[in-house]
Protein backbone atom coordinates (compact mmCIF):
# COMPACT_ATOMS: atom_id res chain seq x y z
CA UNK A 1 0.00 0.00 0.00
CA UNK A 2 3.06 2.17 0.90
CA UNK A 3 4.60 1.62 -2.31
CA UNK A 4 1.56 2.43 -4.22
CA UNK A 5 0.77 5.65 -2.39
CA UNK A 6 4.40 6.81 -2.84
CA UNK A 7 3.79 5.95 -6.91
CA UNK A 8 0.87 8.66 -6.62
CA UNK A 9 2.63 11.26 -4.80
CA UNK A 10 5.40 11.15 -7.31
CA UNK A 11 3.06 11.32 -10.35
CA UNK A 12 0.89 13.92 -8.75
CA UNK A 13 4.14 15.71 -8.19
CA UNK A 14 5.51 15.47 -11.78
CA UNK A 15 2.21 16.47 -13.25
CA UNK A 16 2.13 19.25 -10.69
CA UNK A 17 5.42 20.72 -11.23
CA UNK A 18 4.92 20.87 -14.71
CA UNK A 19 1.30 22.14 -15.32
CA UNK A 20 2.29 24.83 -12.26
CA UNK A 21 5.48 25.84 -13.47
CA UNK A 22 4.80 25.87 -17.61
CA UNK A 23 1.04 26.00 -17.56
CA UNK A 24 1.03 29.73 -18.97
CA UNK A 25 3.28 28.44 -21.61
CA UNK A 26 1.58 25.05 -21.92
CA UNK A 27 -1.95 26.67 -22.12
CA UNK A 28 -0.77 29.40 -24.57
CA UNK A 29 0.66 27.02 -27.40
CA UNK A 30 -2.33 24.64 -27.07
CA UNK A 31 -4.38 24.22 -30.21
CA UNK A 32 -6.60 27.02 -30.60
CA UNK A 33 -10.50 26.20 -30.94
CA UNK A 34 -12.45 29.35 -31.41
CA UNK A 35 -14.33 28.30 -34.08
CA UNK A 36 -16.45 26.11 -32.07
CA UNK A 37 -17.99 26.29 -28.44
CA UNK A 38 -15.21 23.75 -27.17
CA UNK A 39 -13.37 24.81 -24.38
CA UNK A 40 -9.87 25.94 -25.41
CA UNK A 41 -8.22 24.57 -21.83
CA UNK A 42 -9.77 20.82 -23.08
CA UNK A 43 -6.64 19.87 -24.97
CA UNK A 44 -3.85 20.93 -21.57
CA UNK A 45 -6.52 19.29 -19.45
CA UNK A 46 -6.89 16.29 -21.43
CA UNK A 47 -3.08 15.59 -21.36
CA UNK A 48 -3.08 16.60 -16.89
CA UNK A 49 -5.52 13.30 -16.67
CA UNK A 50 -3.54 11.53 -19.35
CA UNK A 51 -0.08 11.62 -18.46
CA UNK A 52 -1.72 11.07 -14.45
CA UNK A 53 -2.92 7.74 -15.79
CA UNK A 54 -0.03 7.12 -17.01
CA UNK A 55 2.25 7.35 -14.80
CA UNK A 56 0.31 5.31 -12.12
CA UNK A 57 0.28 2.16 -14.36
CA UNK A 58 4.19 2.42 -15.00
CA UNK A 59 4.90 3.67 -11.68
CA UNK A 60 2.70 0.58 -10.24
CA UNK A 61 3.87 -2.24 -13.14
CA UNK A 62 7.65 -0.71 -12.05
CA UNK A 63 7.72 -0.84 -8.44
CA UNK A 64 6.24 -4.77 -8.38
CA UNK A 65 9.00 -5.34 -11.07
CA UNK A 66 11.51 -4.18 -8.99
CA UNK A 67 10.38 -5.92 -5.85
CA UNK A 68 10.21 -8.92 -7.50
CA UNK A 69 12.52 -8.95 -10.55
CA UNK A 70 15.66 -11.67 -9.98
CA UNK A 71 17.58 -9.03 -11.61
CA UNK A 72 16.56 -5.25 -10.48
CA UNK A 73 20.03 -3.49 -11.53
CA UNK A 74 19.16 -4.89 -15.09
CA UNK A 75 15.62 -3.40 -14.50
CA UNK A 76 17.09 -0.04 -13.78
CA UNK A 77 19.11 0.01 -16.37
CA UNK A 78 15.94 -0.75 -18.70
CA UNK A 79 13.94 1.71 -17.25
CA UNK A 80 16.87 4.78 -17.42
CA UNK A 81 16.54 3.50 -21.70
CA UNK A 82 12.97 3.90 -21.30
CA UNK A 83 13.68 7.69 -19.94
CA UNK A 84 15.76 8.55 -22.66
CA UNK A 85 13.47 7.28 -25.10
CA UNK A 86 10.69 9.48 -23.80
CA UNK A 87 13.18 12.43 -23.60
CA UNK A 88 14.24 12.19 -27.48
CA UNK A 89 10.30 11.17 -28.30
CA UNK A 90 9.86 14.25 -26.09
CA UNK A 91 11.99 15.99 -28.86
CA UNK A 92 10.78 14.67 -31.74
CA UNK A 93 7.12 15.02 -31.48
CA UNK A 94 7.60 19.19 -29.77
CA UNK A 95 9.57 19.44 -33.31
CA UNK A 96 6.30 17.85 -34.97
CA UNK A 97 3.69 20.29 -33.18
CA UNK A 98 5.66 23.22 -33.74
CA UNK A 99 5.64 22.26 -37.16
CA UNK A 100 2.00 21.47 -37.45
CA UNK A 101 1.08 24.59 -35.08
CA UNK A 102 3.09 26.76 -38.19
CA UNK A 103 0.77 24.98 -40.54
CA UNK A 104 -2.57 24.88 -39.66
CA UNK A 105 -2.76 28.24 -37.01
CA UNK A 106 -2.99 31.44 -38.46
CA UNK A 107 -3.52 34.50 -36.21
CA UNK A 108 -5.99 37.40 -36.98
CA UNK A 109 -4.18 40.59 -35.63
CA UNK A 110 -8.00 42.78 -35.77
CA UNK A 111 -9.62 40.09 -34.02
CA UNK A 112 -6.48 39.15 -31.47
CA UNK A 113 -7.59 35.45 -31.89
CA UNK A 114 -5.73 31.94 -33.33
CA UNK A 115 -7.73 30.09 -36.28
CA UNK A 116 -7.30 27.00 -37.03
CA UNK A 117 -7.14 26.63 -41.06
CA UNK A 118 -8.41 24.54 -43.37
CA UNK A 119 -9.10 23.80 -46.92
CA UNK A 120 -10.54 27.04 -49.12
CA UNK A 121 -13.60 26.59 -50.02
CA UNK A 122 -13.85 26.90 -53.70
CA UNK A 123 -15.28 30.42 -53.59
CA UNK A 124 -12.51 31.53 -51.66
CA UNK A 125 -9.75 30.43 -54.15
CA UNK A 126 -11.88 32.36 -56.61
CA UNK A 127 -11.33 34.96 -55.03
CA UNK A 128 -7.56 34.39 -54.48
CA UNK A 129 -7.40 33.78 -58.00
CA UNK A 130 -9.24 36.89 -59.41
CA UNK A 131 -7.01 39.28 -56.97
CA UNK A 132 -4.09 37.11 -57.86
CA UNK A 133 -3.25 35.97 -54.15
CA UNK A 134 -1.58 32.81 -53.04
CA UNK A 135 -1.34 31.04 -50.59
CA UNK A 136 -0.90 32.05 -46.61
CA UNK A 137 -1.11 35.96 -48.06
CA UNK A 138 -4.59 34.60 -49.64
CA UNK A 139 -5.97 33.78 -46.09
CA UNK A 140 -4.97 36.49 -44.49
CA UNK A 141 -6.41 38.85 -47.44
CA UNK A 142 -10.05 37.02 -47.44
CA UNK A 143 -10.10 37.39 -43.55
CA UNK A 144 -8.95 40.97 -43.25
CA UNK A 145 -11.40 41.80 -46.47
CA UNK A 146 -13.91 39.31 -47.04
CA UNK A 147 -15.17 37.27 -44.62
CA UNK A 148 -16.47 37.99 -40.69
CA UNK A 149 -15.97 35.80 -37.66
CA UNK A 150 -19.52 34.67 -37.57
CA UNK A 151 -18.72 33.20 -41.91
CA UNK A 152 -15.69 31.10 -40.66
CA UNK A 153 -17.12 30.17 -37.71
CA UNK A 154 -20.15 28.35 -40.58
CA UNK A 155 -17.15 27.39 -42.44
CA UNK A 156 -17.94 29.84 -45.29
CA UNK A 157 -13.61 30.10 -45.74
CA UNK A 158 -12.38 26.33 -44.90
CA UNK A 159 -14.17 23.20 -45.37
CA UNK A 160 -15.51 21.92 -42.01
CA UNK A 161 -14.06 18.52 -42.91
CA UNK A 162 -10.44 19.55 -43.58
CA UNK A 163 -10.98 22.15 -40.31
CA UNK A 164 -11.54 19.02 -38.18
CA UNK A 165 -8.50 17.33 -39.53
CA UNK A 166 -6.47 19.81 -39.02
CA UNK A 167 -7.84 20.07 -35.29
CA UNK A 168 -7.24 16.50 -34.65
CA UNK A 169 -3.48 16.37 -35.94
CA UNK A 170 -2.66 19.66 -33.80
CA UNK A 171 -4.45 17.63 -30.44
CA UNK A 172 -2.92 14.19 -31.17
CA UNK A 173 0.63 15.96 -31.46
CA UNK A 174 0.13 18.24 -28.74
CA UNK A 175 -0.62 15.20 -26.59
CA UNK A 176 2.20 13.23 -27.51
CA UNK A 177 5.06 16.29 -26.55
CA UNK A 178 3.37 16.89 -23.24
CA UNK A 179 3.02 13.41 -22.22
CA UNK A 180 6.30 12.43 -23.81
CA UNK A 181 7.82 15.57 -22.00
CA UNK A 182 5.83 14.58 -18.50
CA UNK A 183 6.64 11.20 -18.61
CA UNK A 184 10.69 11.67 -18.98
CA UNK A 185 10.21 13.45 -16.00
CA UNK A 186 8.30 10.98 -14.09
CA UNK A 187 10.84 8.54 -15.05
CA UNK A 188 13.79 10.45 -13.94
CA UNK A 189 12.53 11.22 -10.81
CA UNK A 190 11.39 7.35 -10.09
CA UNK A 191 15.25 6.59 -10.90
CA UNK A 192 16.28 9.13 -8.21
CA UNK A 193 13.75 7.83 -5.17
CA UNK A 194 14.66 4.29 -5.93
CA UNK A 195 17.72 3.00 -3.90
CA UNK A 196 19.81 0.34 -6.11
CA UNK A 197 19.65 -2.41 -4.54
CA UNK A 198 22.75 -4.23 -2.90
CA UNK A 199 25.20 -6.18 -4.72
CA UNK A 200 24.95 -10.46 -4.12
CA UNK A 201 28.14 -11.25 -2.05
CA UNK A 202 30.75 -12.93 -3.89
CA UNK A 203 31.16 -16.47 -3.70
Amino acid sequence: MKERLDVLKSALGVVVFLFAALGGYLLDVSPPDTQDTFNANFPTGLAQFVALLLFLLAGVWFRNQLQTSPDPRRLLRRWTLFSGVLVGLALVSGMAYYYYFGEYVVYHPAWELRLVRGELIDTALEICREDHKVGHACELYLLQEYFTFDQVVNHFLWTKSSVTTAKFILLGSYLAFIISLSGALFCLIELGLTALPAAPPKA
